[in-house]
């Protein structure tokens, strides 16, 4: 009885072992392909997101340059007014 057991049961490794090996060593590289995309896609948003960001900080940047330039000329444009008031005064 323990011979017919241990062959049957041989015989039904023997068969279904290397179509349970296919199975398993297709669903992993199917999950291994999920994750490299789902990764890429990650990879892909934070470079997005990076790169929003530093361009966001770029213009602030050069906003507050522009205000501070824009600021400084009105403030020479005025010292020359009060300058050319105060000489023709004199």
């Amino acid at each position: 009885m323990q011979f017919y057991l241990c062959f049957g049961l041989s015989a039904y490794a023997s068969t279904s072992l290397p179509l349970l090996i296919k199975h398993v060593h297709a669903f992993v590289s199917a999950q291994c392909h999920l994750y490299v995309v789902q990764f890429g896609e990650l990879i892909i948003n934070s470079n997005t997101k990076i790169e929003s960001f530093v361009n966001e900080s770029i213009d602030m940047e050069l906003s507050a340059i522009c205000a501070g330039a824009l600021r400084k000329k009105k403030i020479i444009e005025a010292l020359r007014k009060k300058k050319l008031r105060n000489g023709a005064h004199a």
